[in-house]
């Protein structure tokens, strides 16, 4: 209590300029938030493009802002209000969630839209920090099949520092097993729903059916069709067909060197979740396993 009152005299004083408690884990909203996230190229921009076509869901593009992100230029190329917009919210919040709940809440207003939300890969990290900001909001973690996320992380833009056009194979592994691991492990909360890129580009009907189910939401029969018309000018990608283009891409694209990689919890990750039954798939075990 001393700390909030502190955080907010602070807040008051300075006229938002100064912050106290930007982390203040005594925050806590009743939202009905939904929030997405997962590994890097396993299909976050597509399933985001999908939530983002219902007429009652508004979801944010990577903002940050669940990372404690402030910003305020990164915040204004991911939405539309104007750097002024956002300072005022900003001079109006004395910590990162009531931030982000503002912003985010505002927008799906100008949108028409009662329901918000943001997807952002890395928002499978912050899954504690969520449920302890908005204990009613829903998450949904997509999952793909490492093989093919790690040929795709490869070739994305680096991530490690590297300055050559590529990620290494082994950060790229251990990336993606990282995140995938930390978004299993809230498994058994009800808020956490678990749904596969590949069932979204085999069936995505099917597939939506059940997850808008399970967010209390109706089912939309010009989902799929307002999805396609999505243009994201940093995610070119986004308003192309539902296809099964890169499905088992990592047959062709997976080297011996990087398969030889996924000896050990990687693998063991791929067979707990279904997409192989043991290690035949990698070949030769390295010498030093």
């Amino acid at each position: 209590m001393k700390s909030r009152f502190i955080s907010r005299l602070v807040n008051s004083v300075s006229l938002g300029r100064l912050k106290f408690g930007w982390y203040d884990n005594a925050f806590c909203s009743d939202a009905n938030a939904i929030f997405s996230g997962g590994s890097p190229r396993s299909g976050t921009t597509l399933l985001y493009s999908l939530l983002n076509a219902h007429d009652n869901i508004f979801m944010a593009l990577e903002t940050g802002l669940m990372s404690g992100n402030r910003n305020l230029s990164r915040i204004h190329g991911r939405t539309n209000l104007s750097v002024p917009e956002l300072s005022e919210l900003y001079r109006r919040s004395r910590c990162y969630p009531e931030f982000s709940e503002k912003v985010l809440s505002g927008l799906a207003v100008d949108a028409g839209k009662q329901r918000w939300g943001d997807k952002s890969p890395v928002n499978v990290t912050l899954i504690e920090n969520i449920f302890r900001y908005f204990p009613k909001s829903r998450f949904i973690h997509i999952v793909r099949d490492g093989r093919d996320a790690v040929c795709s992380i490869r070739n994305h833009p680096p991530s490690f520092g590297n300055r050559y056009n590529i990620n290494p194979w082994d950060k790229s592994v251990q990336l993606w097993e990282s995140w995938t691991r930390q978004g299993i492990a809230w498994r058994d909360d009800p808020r956490y729903y678990e749904i596969k890129y590949e069932a979204l580009v085999n069936n995505p009907q099917q597939a939506l059916i059940e997850l808008f189910q399970w967010l209390g939401e109706p089912w939309q029969d010009n989902i799929l069709t307002k999805a396609k018309s999505t243009k994201v000018s940093s995610h070119l990608g986004v308003s192309k067909p539902i296809n099964r283009d890169s499905y088992g891409a990592w047959q062709a694209k997976l080297p011996q060197e990087a398969r030889a990689l996924f000896y050990g919890s990687a693998n063991e990750l791929l067979v707990s979740l279904g997409y192989t039954e043991d290690d035949a798939w990698i070949g030769d075990k390295p010498v030093d396993l």
